[in-house]
C-alpha cells in the first residue's frame, strides 16, 4: 500500500495529469514513424492559433418568444418540405444573411440602438 500524499503532492500531481491531458504527445505519422508535428502554440505576446471547434452561445428567451420561433420553425419546415427545422439552423442561416445584407445589418443596429433607449 503506498503512503498517503500531502496536500501539496496530490495538488501537484492533478496539476501534471490535467497537463498531460491537455498536451498530450502527439500521435506518430503512421507513414513514415515520425512524430506528428506540433500544433501550433501561441508565442509569448503573439496570437493565439486560430479556433477551429465550434463555439456554443446561449440564448434566454422569454416563453412566449421561444414559442413564436417554435412555431415559425414549424411553418418553415412546411415550406422547406421537411419534418423539422433546428432552431440552431434558424440563427446560422440569419447570421450568413447578417453578414452578407448590408440593409439587414443595419436595421440589427438600429434594433440594439432602441433597445438601449
Amino acid at each position: 500500500m503506498t503512503p498517503p500524499r500531502s496536500r501539496r503532492e496530490d495538488l501537484a500531481a492533478r496539476a501534471a495529469a490535467v497537463t498531460t491531458h491537455a498536451n498530450p504527445d502527439p500521435p506518430a505519422d503512421e507513414s513514415d514513424g515520425e512524430p506528428a508535428p506540433a500544433t501550433p502554440r501561441r508565442a509569448r505576446g503573439g496570437a493565439p492559433p486560430p479556433r477551429t471547434r465550434p463555439v456554443r452561445i446561449t440564448v434566454d428567451l422569454a416563453p412566449v418568444d421561444h414559442r413564436a420561433l417554435k412555431r415559425w420553425a414549424d411553418d418553415a419546415a412546411d415550406e422547406v418540405g421537411t419534418a423539422g427545422v433546428a432552431l440552431a439552423d434558424v440563427v446560422r442561416v440569419l447570421l450568413d444573411r447578417l453578414h452578407a445584407d448590408p440593409a439587414l445589418r443595419q436595421a440589427v443596429i438600429e434594433g440594439l440602438r432602441e433597445r438601449r433607449s
